[in-house]
């Protein structure tokens, strides 16, 4: 039983380590890049969005900007859409692959993301908007 136990608290401790190393977050004393949301451009049909994932993990309401580690990540974004986009107010298009795009994210460099309407305004995509070194 004692050896059963073992087995399973050095799981556990491996497991939250593994789980640790791999989040795509970043501190500011690390390599990193940001992510952060655009404002809207209404003539443009960009509008405003809000973070709902990253690389498949809950981001909690109200972040504004991400610091991410250097790689590949995958960003899912709910859009603000207002009465410039057919009366719709606030959508997450949660289970559509329109609403994730995916960065190659750089040290140094500050990408925007946005919601990006078409057609008939009640279809919309996540796009990078901007892409430009951090300000030292």
């Amino acid at each position: 039983m004692r050896i059963i136990n073992a087995i399973i608290a050095a799981s556990l401790v491996l497991g939250s380590s593994l789980a640790i190393a791999s989040s795509p977050y970043a501190s500011s004393n690390e390599s990193h890049g940001i992510v952060d949301l655009d404002i809207a451009a209404p003539a443009k049909q960009i509008f405003e969005g809000f973070f709902l994932e990253v690389d498949d993990s809950n981001i909690p309401s109200g972040r504004q900007q991400l610091l991410l580690k250097p790689g590949k990540h995958q960003i899912k974004i709910g859009a603000k859409l207002d009465s410039f986009a057919g009366g719709l107010t606030r959508t997450s298009n949660r289970s559509k692959a329109e609403n994730i795009v995916e960065i190659d994210v750089k040290e140094g460099v500050r990408y925007s993301v946005a919601a990006k309407v078409e057609g008939d305004k009640s279809e919309w995509k996540a796009i990078v908007t901007r892409e430009k070194p951090i300000a030292q």
